[in-house]
């Protein structure tokens, strides 16, 4: 009788932690569309690097922003965003951008704004080398609707057969 009460109980609790790692996996209802005029200010801030204009747009930026980049590197503060950007946009003569999607989203429990966006960067260097990257981005605002946070991952394309 010992024996089948433990095994019950292991496998109740079994149970419990499967619950609990799978609720990750939900739908959370609190996500809903955000606020179209962040979604332009991305946009804007993509067209300001194809331009190589940075500074266009630095009011869009909080001063303690931080960025997170595909490469794994990372910067803290507006001046050191825009300053790594605009050496590291020189590289290049041309950049082209093809945007496939922006989708603004809020959480209203956590008062929190992101801009989700996806796209293609075409970008040339001086010696005339092309790179292709698809690109996909979140950026988080603050209440005053400051960037004060951007992550972006990087792929390069494959060939469609």
């Amino acid at each position: 009788m010992k024996q089948i009460i433990c095994l019950a109980l292991v496998l109740n609790l079994g149970s419990i932690a499967l619950a609990q790692k799978t609720d990750q996996y939900k739908f959370d209802p609190q996500i809903k569309i955000g606020k179209t005029e962040l979604a332009q200010k991305v946009l804007d801030l993509w067209k300001d690097w194809d331009e190589n204009m940075l500074n266009r747009h630095a009011d869009h930026f909080s001063d303690s922003v931080k960025a997170f980049f595909a490469n794994g590197g990372m910067v803290k503060g507006k001046a050191e965003f825009l300053k790594s950007g605009t050496e590291y946009r020189s590289k290049f003569t041309d950049v082209k951008s093809t945007i496939f999607a922006v989708t603004p989203l809020r959480r209203d429990d956590m008062k929190e704004d992101v801009v989700a966006i996806w796209g293609m960067d075409e970008s040339k260097t001086a010696e005339g080398k092309t790179e292709i990257t698809q690109i996909h981005e979140i950026w988080w605002f603050n209440k005053d609707g400051k960037v004060i946070e951007m992550r972006q991952w990087e792929a390069k394309p494959t060939e469609m057969k």
